[in-house]
């Protein structure tokens, strides 16, 4: 593929783009994010361990939208399951490979499970406590996910930044990295805003 000019200004946006708080919360998390526009193969792509939710992932930005929406593709061990989460961006599910089961809950304890396997697509509710099995002990299951996380992590930090009247230019980019859109505790992992304290 080649590589396209752009004007200076065109450049200098992506470059602020670049590095946003949805691109720092993805290297908190400690994974990769691929920017590219074509992924060869989504079931090949190489993954990393994400400790957070016990499985292995990579983040996925296309050129033309990396401010608007992400994917992600991840990958429940065999006999595994991902801890269980809850979000405040949208996500769209499909799954690549393997077979397995969703249990999605809410705080009043209203609980469903449904089973799902390679070709299925789904969303879990917004907020919703979810959790992701692989049915399989012998076989990892695979899928990727279509989320908006890059617009809602970048608004909260800009909101929170904006209303505490003490940021500064200096402690700005110092409070943007302590907001954490997931946070692990004993039940799971939830989209939380957690903001240090500025001095």
């Amino acid at each position: 593929m080649r590589n396209a000019t752009v004007s200076e200004e065109l450049a200098k946006k992506f470059a602020a783009e670049k590095e946003t708080p949805y691109a720092r919360w993805v290297r908190g998390e400690g994974l990769d994010i691929i920017s590219s526009m074509y992924v060869p193969d989504l079931h090949t792509v190489e993954l990393r361990p994400w400790p957070r939710c016990g499985g292995r992932a990579v983040f996925l930005n296309h050129d033309a939208s990396r401010t608007s929406n992400d994917c992600y593709v991840c990958e429940i061990p065999a006999g595994k399951s991902l801890a269980p989460q809850r979000q405040l961006y949208e996500e769209m599910i499909y799954v690549l490979d393997g077979r397995g089961s969703t249990a999605v809950w809410n705080k009043a304890g209203k609980r469903i499970s449904f089973e799902w396997k390679a070709g299925a697509i789904f969303a879990v509710p917004l907020n919703a406590w979810h959790q992701h099995f692989n049915g399989s002990g012998k076989h990892a299951a695979r899928y990727v996910a279509v989320t908006n996380a890059p617009v809602i992590i970048n608004a909260l930090a800009i909101s929170i930044l904006s209303s505490t009247p003490t940021t500064t230019s200096r402690n700005a980019s110092t409070a943007s990295r302590n907001i954490s859109p997931t946070r692990a505790s004993r039940k799971g992992c939830s989209w939380t805003r957690t903001l240090s304290p500025m001095r």
